[in-house]
């Protein structure tokens, strides 16, 4: 195998690829509830945030991470591989370059808005494991980073037609939701955190109060949808499974059972997004296919 293909195929699992799908779907619907319809720049800014983005928050953590991953359990497979020393140059300019990206085509649109949201992502992507802020070692901030990526990637779709629907509570307690599901990703870690001195959510608080803050924050998701008034079975579903799994874990709080319930989160996330995926946006036109019952659901969901 070349050094190129070699490199290709470690940067392929360094960007952890189970992880793609995220941050370009929070993108696509921040565009289609902010009324930006797809054109080149929308699909070619989308695309940086599937394998460009996830290569540069990975690629940024395993090399500040680099000595305490040669004693990590949890190191490969979906969680990406262990860098050799001989990685990290490389690592560092091909993450540099895609940043680069970035930044440029956030700064390219000249809105202020979205280029406040560049600025934002590629800071917390950044700082999430550098020193010395490494925000992965802040207890509570740790999670609710996770949940800000996201949340920028809404507003980067979002801000590109002025909107401001990205302050709208749905959207904060959305995010809160993704930092909900990382805080019992926490929990699942707990043993091997705990063994290598890792500071997380769970190892300082302790599993029971991560467990208590993951269900308050699905608990309270789904009170809100159901007295929206926005009908929406995979939405009640959804709502229901999160927490139902968060009380499961809270009521017998073990690193396996939060495990359980990490799997089953990220599992279902996947089927929703894939599905909504082909449905709207490789079969669909950006949300543009809504019928006339779901267009009236989302204008009663949004306040409109």
């Amino acid at each position: 195998m070349s050094s190129f293909a070699e490199k290709l195929k470690k940067a392929v699992s360094i960007s952890r690829p189970i992880f793609w799908l995220g941050p370009p779907a929070a993108y696509a619907v921040g565009l289609a509830l902010g009324g930006t319809m797809r054109g080149p720049f929308e699909t070619w800014e989308m695309l940086l945030l599937a394998f460009p983005l996830s290569f540069l928050l990975y690629g940024i953590n395993d090399i500040y991470d680099f000595e305490s991953d040669k004693k990590n359990p949890r190191k490969g497979g979906l969680w990406g591989v262990r860098l050799e020393e001989k990685d990290i140059p490389w690592v560092k300019k091909t993450a540099f370059l895609f940043a680069a990206a970035m930044f440029v085509t956030g700064f390219s649109t000249l809105n202020p808005l979205h280029m406040l949201f560049t600025v934002l992502g590629l800071s917390i992507v950044y700082f999430y494991s550098a020193p010395p802020v490494r925000l992965k070692s802040i207890p509570v901030i740790d999670s609710l980073a996770n949940g800000g990526y996201l949340y920028i990637c809404f507003g980067l779709g979002c801000s590109l037609s002025g909107s401001t629907l990205f302050l709208h509570p749905y959207v904060v307690l959305g995010a809160l939701c993704v930092s909900a599901g990382h805080a019992l990703g926490t929990i699942m870690d707990y043993d091997s955190d705990k063994s290598m001195g890792e500071r997380t959510f769970a190892t300082v608080l302790g599993i029971r109060a991560t467990a208590l803050f993951a269900f308050v924050i699905f608990a309270i998701s789904l009170l809100v949808f159901l007295n929206s008034g926005y009908h929406s079975f995979i939405g009640l579903v959804a709502g229901s499974f999160a927490t139902l799994l968060s009380a499961f874990v809270l009521l017998s709080p073990k690193p396996e059972n939060a495990k359980l319930a990490f799997k089953a989160l990220i599992a279902f996330g996947l089927v929703v997004a894939y599905f909504y995926l082909l449905k709207y946006v490789v079969f669909g036109q950006w949300f543009g296919d809504f019928s006339e019952e779901e267009l009236s659901q989302v204008r009663i969901l949004w306040g409109g």
